[in-house]
């Protein structure tokens, strides 16, 4: 509830007086010499005594500052605090003050005028909910006779949210335990980005109203009018069912945006205007960058909007991280990926704007490195679209790499050039610890169908066409070498070794990139003869496979728009992996990557597009850090008896981890049914990557069970992999042999013993006569 100036600057806030005072102010009085001059604490001149309460609240109300009755000596001789709590509802002033520098024009922190920025919940407090913020600038509060009451659902316009980005899941460590909660107990948040819209002429005739006092007196126009945009995140409380925190973010007209001219640590509002909304289009992505007083992983939501500010927010109560938000030349559309990319433990911010700037930040908002991808080509091409950022190590030299595809089309002045394409569909990789390009990189790729129409070169579509994210994975037949490094301990040792394979890497690739064509008695291996990753990319009806060491495409016409990224996984349990393909009709295509190309759980990507469905942005070989489980153990079987055994293995591949405290180099790995905390089967902390076997005790009774195996570092990054099996399902047959089994056992002596009857022992043959019986 923030207001903006013409020139796009926020104004300060202006104190309410929403509540009618029948007391008279009082002025503070002028300082005589020789009478007593009572201290007004920095809120009069310097020449003005305030002898008494009023006068001191009076000097307070006239300097818009908040105050407290209590920590004013006059009000505490005076015995005048009757009415705290009137004026503590009317000025918003809490019973917390908060902190600040140590000195505010002479003023001590005992006195220091209340301050608030628009983004505390803490009026909440006062039983009034998000729509009422105290800071509101407003005509309404201005103390008009028609408008005295600031609380009135009758003074203001609600406005819907609208849901445009995908919201993001959290689990925090619970901060308020009670004595029956379990010492893993976890709160569970939805994170919502949301954007609100409101046009002045679609309201205009249902209340007759200012809005806001001394600004924007008709001086409205056609183009300079109210039209708002306005972006937010909210936070859902899944153990409590309800909106736990709601946080402003941006707002903009449609006239009044800043422009922004440089990336990173700049000044955020600009004299001019670049038009664009405050919409939230960005899906959050979480990480933890610290520790709370606890000594668990505080969490924040980073999360950029269209005016190109990445914000980052702790978790639960929104505040903004010191350093943050930071800024792009054109909107962020797209999710921010999290990893540790420069080997320091910490994890990095990646993100990139729709104008195809990317940039990498640490965790204090400083900019590690900047890339304009299409620097010194903005006279002839204009970005029209991006793709999601996939991470991996797409070389094989065991360095990530970002992976993004942009989509280019001709300026108006190029469009006039005969020779000249009208649109073009480009792959950058670039090395994320310095943002370089990789060799072979970047690639154009040769479109089929561009969708332009070429006899009308001014008619090129400039709308922005979506570009699904690019799939990181593994198709080459030998896989060997990603295990090898994923098993060796990380210390101070490996660092001459981490050197070969990066060597050793490079010298494959430029030996494959410039190796002839076999010949007719020869075959070119499975994936090709690089090493590292493949780029899968749907591009219209087409999938592009890309081999990223040496750049060698392979394209395939699956004969329908493919309009979502691909996904892969063993599909039908045989092995082998399957790539999964989604069009546009509603048909999903399940094609054999080969029997040649091993399954392993690691050259996974089936969760959409983050990998852990949290923060897994990096393709499974390429992450820092991981967690899979063994072959024998994911094999599906029905275990009978209490006890489920798993084998996994943990690594951790960052090169400075060895240096880094004990509570740093943490593993808390979970096993859980489908992935809800409250479906929890093993927790349990290791302190070192390893192979583990434990035995796992399913509290849910007999059944089928979909097992997700998740660690989580100490910086909040989750890794999962998934298996499935059966527990106790034929528990009856076991039942029915223990009933079986002893009357088996009992009935075995008893038809085996027969005894041979004769006339001496039948009572037939004893009673009178040789015949015996009644009839003789």
């Amino acid at each position: 509830e923030t207001t903006e100036g013409k020139g796009g600057e926020e104004d300060g806030p202006e104190v309410i007086d929403a509540i009618s005072v029948k007391k008279k102010k009082e002025k503070p009085d002028k300082k005589v010499e020789g009478e007593p001059c009572g201290d007004c604490y920095g809120a009069g001149e310097a020449d003005d005594c305030c002898n008494s309460c009023a006068q001191v609240v009076a000097a307070y109300k006239k300097k818009n500052w908040g105050y407290k009755k209590a920590d004013i000596v006059q009000c505490v001789e005076e015995d005048d605090l009757e009415d705290d709590k009137i004026d503590d509802k009317r000025y918003g002033v809490d019973d917390d003050y908060p902190e600040g520098t140590d000195d505010i024009n002479g003023v001590d922190d005992e006195y220091r005028p209340a301050k608030y920025d628009g983004v505390d919940d803490d009026y909440r407090s006062h039983q009034y909910d998000d729509y009422y913020p105290r800071d509101y600038d407003d005509y309404y509060a201005s103390g008009h006779e028609h408008y005295n009451n600031f609380y009135s659902d009758e003074n203001y316009i609600r406005v819907t949210p609208h849901v445009l980005a995908r919201p993001v899941y959290v689990e925090i460590p619970k901060r308020y335990k009670s004595s029956e909660d379990a010492e893993w107990a976890v709160e569970e948040f939805l994170v919502v980005p949301v954007s609100y819209y409101m046009d002045e002429d679609e309201f205009k005739g249902l209340q007759s109203y200012r809005r806001f006092k001394n600004k924007e007196g008709g001086d409205e126009t056609e183009t300079e009018r109210g039209q708002f945009v306005a972006s937010a995140v909210l936070f859902y409380n899944n153990g409590y069912k309800q909106w736990s925190t709601q946080t402003h973010l941006d707002l903009s007209t449609d006239w009044t945006s800043p422009v922004n001219t440089t990336v990173g640590d700049a000044a955020i509002h600009d004299n001019t205007y670049n038009g664009y909304g405050a919409f939230a289009l960005s899906s959050p992505t979480v990480a933890s960058f610290g520790d709370d007083f606890d000594n668990n992983p505080k969490y924040c939501v980073i999360m950029g909007t269209s005016m190109g500010l990445l914000y980052v927010l702790d978790v639960p109560g929104a505040a903004r991280r010191d350093g943050f938000p930071v800024r792009f030349p054109y909107p962020i559309i797209r999710r921010a990926v999290v990893e540790d990319v420069s080997g320091d433990v910490t994890p990095e911010i990646i993100a990139v704007d729709s104008g195809g700037n990317i940039a990498c930040f640490d965790s204090d908002g400083n900019t590690l490195w900047h890339r304009d991808v299409i620097e010194g080509e903005r006279n002839d091409w204009s970005v029209a679209g991006t793709s999601e950022i996939s991470l991996g190590d797409l070389d094989g030299d065991g360095n990530l790499d970002v992976v993004i595809i942009v989509r280019l089309v001709a300026t108006a002045e190029a469009r006039d050039r005969k020779s000249r394409r009208l649109d073009e569909v480009r792959v950058y990789v670039v090395e994320a610890d310095s943002g370089d390009d990789l060799a072979r990189f970047p690639m154009s790729i040769d479109v089929k169908s561009a969708g332009l129409n070429g006899n009308d070169r001014r008619s090129a579509a400039d709308a922005e066409l979506p570009l699904p994210q690019p799939l990181l994975v593994d198709l080459h037949a030998s896989q060997d070498h990603w295990l090898e490094r994923i098993r060796r301990n990380e210390t101070e040792n490996t660092r001459t070794v981490r050197e070969q394979d990066a060597a050793e890497a490079r010298r494959i690739n430029n030996d494959a990139a410039g190796a002839a064509l076999p010949g007719k008695n020869s075959k070119v291996p499975h994936g090709g003869m690089g090493r590292g990753l493949h780029i899968v990319q749907p591009i219209n009806d087409f999938l592009y496979i890309i081999e990223g060491g040496t750049g060698c495409a392979q394209t395939i016409n699956v004969g329908d728009t493919i309009p979502s990224m691909v996904q892969v996984d063993d599909v039908h349990g045989t092995g082998a992996l399957d790539l999964i393909v989604t069009t546009a009709s509603g048909q999903v295509l399940t094609l054999e990557a080969s029997d040649q190309v091993p399954f392993h759980p690691l050259n996974v990507w089936g969760t959409g597009p983050v990998r852990s469905r949290i923060n897994g942005h990096a393709q499974g070989y390429s992450a820092t850090s991981g967690i899979f489980v063994h072959g024998r153990s994911r094999t599906y079987k029905n275990w009978l008896g209490i006890y489920v055994v798993v084998t996994f293995d943990i690594f951790d591949r960052r090169p400075n981890v060895w240096k880094e405290d004990p509570d740093k180099r943490k593993y808390l790995v979970d096993m859980r049914y489908g992935t809800s905390a409250k479906k929890m089967m093993f927790r349990k902390t290791y302190e070192r990557p390893g192979t583990y076997t434990e035995q796992v005790f399913v509290p849910f009774g007999p059944g089928y069970y979909t097992v997700t195996a998740r660690l989580t570092t100490t910086h909040g990054l989750v890794y999962e992999d998934v298996f499935s099996l059966g527990y106790n399902i034929n528990f009856d047959t076991g039942l029915a042999w223990i009933v079986l089994v002893p009357l088996i056992v009992a009935a075995i002596p008893l038809l085996s013993v027969r005894r041979k009857a004769n006339w001496e022992e039948d009572d037939d043959f004893r009673s009178g006569g040789a015949g015996g019986g009644i009839l003789g």
